[in-house]
């Protein structure tokens, strides 16, 4: 049984103070720091960062003026597609400006505070935040910009976001990625098997992309058969690690379809371009919808994400097509395929012509699984170095492609070396 001579416990929760000006913020984190645990940053860039390592369970935010950077770090916790982000309280303190409190609480303030504020209110409300529904007390698109068939948000939105996103990677130098897909040869199998079998394709490629994006990332589907995805903080590594997600599951589902088990394929193209050198979102947009069109004009069923790749995407659909006749060789034949490809599809000449362009990972696997190893054996050493960097640059974003490379560069080289 409890003493009843002692205090009755307060209440503690965590909160987030976010303020530009060091006297404020102290005098903040004073205010605060008798009843919750406090965490405090100087910027937005600061503030995004503890949301995800602290999770506090409310914000606080003093907004001097309406350009006020505060304003993006509101929308990104309100647009953003992890629903905690979206329900979290954020409680504004401003000016006491009727248009400032007007564009705070359209942005997704929980609750505005003119200044010079009551500290007692502020108070109360950190205790008691107002409750914020899932979409931050608005819809993260307009009902009429939703996709019926996917539930994503359409092209309008994604300009949008891709507007907001870019402009906050530009200003705090973050890396951003576009990433846009479009589903191979829809018209033909239209023609084939009806109608109906389009809406259900491109419903199973909704789902697809929304399991393999992160929390910040945004999806939206853009046309009849494409879609596009929004990677803010991505590197071109971690961008094709997303692409490679979805072209993976994708290659590996089979649905039944009446009668039939249908399967399809995607092509992909990848756009993360350096912030000094790229202008608008539309610009971004543009480059990676021209590498999906050269995906496309490759054969498909393949991502292109810069000039040498789409050089590559050419010759893998030669070499896949060799590979189908190998195949068949080796099978009437009844010879090893290994045998076949050592001997009809390239030399070791030829091995060392395409290793000395530095090739793309997908040559390099294509090169491994294909029974080219013992020609790739001088190359271990060059082929570990080229890939340890990106091992160590996509952390935690690092694709299936590139961990299988390791291991089977690891487990092919040389036992001398």
């Amino acid at each position: 049984m409890s003493d009843p001579a002692q205090p009755t416990p307060v209440h503690t929760s965590s909160v987030l103070v976010v303020d530009a000006s060091k006297m404020s913020r102290k005098a903040l984190t004073k205010l605060l720091a008798k009843d919750n645990t406090v965490f405090s940053a100087d910027s937005s860039e600061t503030a995004w960062q503890l949301l995800d390592e602290q999770r506090p369970q409310c914000v606080v935010v003093d907004i001097e003026q309406e350009t006020d950077d505060a304003f993006a770090l509101l929308e990104l916790i309100r647009n953003a597609n992890n629903r905690w982000l979206r329900r979290l309280p954020v409680l504004v303190i401003g000016p006491g400006e009727a248009r400032i409190e007007k564009l705070a609480v359209d942005t997704g303030a929980s609750a505005y505070i003119g200044k010079p504020f009551d500290s007692r209110q502020l108070l109360a409300l950190v205790e008691r935040p107002p409750q914020t529904d899932t979409n931050g007390g608005r819809p993260i698109a307009a009902p009429d910009s939703m996709d019926p068939i996917t539930g994503l948000p359409k092209e309008d939105y994604f300009q949008y976001r891709g507007d907001k996103e870019l402009a906050f990677a530009k200003r705090y130098n973050k890396d951003f990625a576009v990433v846009m897909f479009e589903v191979d040869n829809l018209d033909a199998m239209v023609s084939k098997y009806g109608a109906p079998l389009a809406r259900q394709i491109i419903k199973k490629l909704g789902k697809y992309l929304t399991d393999a994006i992160r929390d910040e990332d945004t999806a939206a589907r853009l046309s009849g058969r494409r879609f596009g995805i929004i990677a803010p903080t991505c590197n071109e590594f971690g961008a094709k690690s997303i692409a490679d997600r979805v072209l993976q599951k994708v290659r590996s589902r089979v649905f039944q379809y009446g009668e039939h088990r249908i399967a399809f394929t995607v092509s992909v193209g990848l756009a993360a371009p350096r912030l000094s050198q790229c202008g608008d979102f539309g610009e971004v947009a543009g480059t990676a919808r021209k590498r999906l069109a050269s995906a496309v004009s490759a054969g498909g069923n393949q991502a292109v994400f810069d000039g040498r790749s789409l050089e590559n995407a050419l010759s893998q659909t030669q070499q896949h097509r060799a590979v189908d006749d190998m195949v068949e060789s080796a099978e009437d034949n009844n010879v090893g395929l290994q045998t076949v490809a050592r001997s009809s599809l390239l030399d070791a000449a030829e091995v060392e012509s395409i290793l000395e362009d530095a090739p793309s990972l997908d040559v390099v696997m294509w090169l491994l699984e294909n029974g080219l190893g013992d020609e790739l054996e001088p190359h271990y050493e060059k082929l570990l170095e080229q890939v340890m960097p990106l091992l160590e640059k996509a952390g935690k974003t690092m694709g299936q492609d590139v961990e299988a490379l390791v291991t089977k560069l690891r487990a092919a080289r040389p036992k001398s070396s």
